[in-house]
């Protein structure tokens, strides 16, 4: 996170006017909000800022018909730096992190104002440069009197809406052994953090489980879930929200006797948004 040099917001706010209209304010306000939706009420504001394009007064401005941008009426759109360490939105069933920018046109009295929002998603996106992009991961391992095993992904890293290839290579040690089974499991673990407590909840996004393994040597695909499906978050690593990821394997053997064992591996892997 530290490596990011933050970016700016820019915008405009546009008014629309059908007639002419009196108003005592016109102003914007941008915000960001952490907060946990169950086991701890907590909410926490972080970033806060406010821009004044007609201030309070106790006169009223008339705006006769037609079609103003701030820009144009008041000589400057809005524009803000966001820092690099700004927490990536999060929207999950446990907590979220969300920025929004909502306009205000404050009215005379008993005139109804008018109020617009408009949510908007922070992402970070890995560097090109950056290692894991090309750091495979490789676990290498003898399960006493029964295998061999290297169990392999290309990468450590993976983007929404992308497959997982996982290559199992399986040397038999005992003869009278077959694989049985070979599953994979991507699993999402989101923590809470509020004050002095922490609560971790997992949950699996995808599965997969080959039954028909009848060769040592054989390659699985896992498809990961696309933004737009919402099952799965991107890896975040904010203070009141934590979301991790990791693929569980297992290796199911038989023997002639039918006696079936099984091993479990796991390793991290980071889910992030392809830019």
């Amino acid at each position: 996170m530290d490596e990011s040099a933050g970016v700016m917001l820019r915008g405009s706010v546009v008014l629309n006017c059908h007639e002419t209209t009196k108003v005592r304010s016109i102003s914007l306000k941008f915000i960001g909000l952490g907060s946990h939706q169950r086991h701890y009420k907590d909410e926490k504001t972080i970033i806060k800022h406010e821009w004044s394009f007609l201030p309070p007064n106790k006169k009223t401005y008339h705006l006769p018909q037609g079609h103003y941008k701030c820009i144009i009426l008041y000589d400057r759109d809005f524009e803000l730096p966001l820092p690099g360490d700004l927490p990536e939105s999060v929207q999950n069933e446990l907590g979220q992190v969300y920025y929004r920018l909502k306009a205000t046109v404050e009215r005379p009295t008993f005139l109804i104002n008018y109020n617009d929002k408009k949510m908007l998603r922070v992402s970070r996106v890995l560097l090109p440069s950056s290692l894991e992009l090309t750091q495979s991961l490789v676990i290498s391992n003898v399960w006493v009197d029964k295998i061999s095993y290297d169990i392999s992904v290309p990468t450590k890293v993976f983007s929404m809406g992308s497959l997982i290839p996982i290559t199992f290579a399986l040397v038999p040690i005992a003869q009278d052994l077959r694989v049985r089974s070979v599953s994979c499991v991507l699993k999402e673990y989101t923590t809470l953090s509020a004050d002095e407590h922490s609560k971790m909840e997992g949950k699996v996004i995808n599965h997969l489980r080959d039954e028909s393994f009848d060769e040592w040597t054989k390659t699985e695909l896992l498809p990961v879930p696309d933004f737009h499906s919402r099952l799965i978050q991107t890896d975040s690593v904010c203070d009141l929200i934590k979301i991790k990821h990791k693929l569980k394997f297992t290796v199911s053997l038989t023997n002639a006797d039918g006696h079936i064992s099984g091993k479990y591996i796991y390793i991290c892997i980071i889910i992030y948004v392809y830019n």
